[in-house]
């Protein structure tokens, strides 16, 4: 089966998840895991002629096929890559966040929908967006910390260092050498 028709029985898939058929017909897709591991750039050709409801489809399809048919994604899972691509095609928050609710819900793979498995128990994409953000802000706050620590441990090193040469200065005093020579 090549990957058109593949996604197209993923799509047929995404439609219809409650219906036993469905559940019956996919698992004569069991040997075609490896549509799940396309890069994104592959996926753009493969769907570049679909809806935005198949859009969904799609992800909910093959969502499902990975759980149930234990398709290996992980971090380059095929839903993270659609799911770009459903935020590439500007389609609405509501949208994003009833499709990210529902991958989230339905996955056992921890990086879908969003690509990174640190999203702050987010439950749709909203939530990924703002924890994303307060993210971000912490690790840059944490860095201005870290310059401010390392200006004062700079400072501290340079004061060592006058010590240093302080202390090495005053051994060299006539009054050392004159006690060195009478021991």
């Amino acid at each position: 089966m090549d990957n058109k028709s593949i996604i197209n029985q993923l799509i047929k898939v995404g439609t219809d998840l409650d219906n036993l058929k469905t559940h019956i017909s996919l698992l004569h897709m069991n040997g075609y895991g490896h549509i799940n591991r396309i890069n994104k750039n592959d996926w753009e050709k493969e769907v570049s002629g679909l809806s935005t409801q198949e859009l969904v489809f799609l992800i909910k399809g093959l969502v499902f096929a990975e759980k149930e048919l234990n398709w290996y994604g992980g971090s380059v899972a095929g839903s993270i890559w659609l799911f770009k691509i459903l935020i590439d095609l500007n389609v609405s928050i509501q949208t994003l966040d009833q499709v990210s609710l529902w991958v989230i819900k339905n996955t056992r793979n921890p990086y879908n929908p969003f690509g990174t498995a640190i999203y702050g128990n987010a439950k749709n994409y909203s939530e990924y967006l703002l924890f994303s953000r307060e993210r971000s802000i912490r690790i840059r706050e944490s860095i201005e910390n870290d310059k401010e620590f390392e200006k004062i441990a700079e400072l501290q090193r340079d004061r060592r260092k006058l010590l240093r040469q302080r202390s090495h200065s005053l051994r060299k005093t006539s009054v050392r050498d004159e006690l060195i020579e009478k021991l």
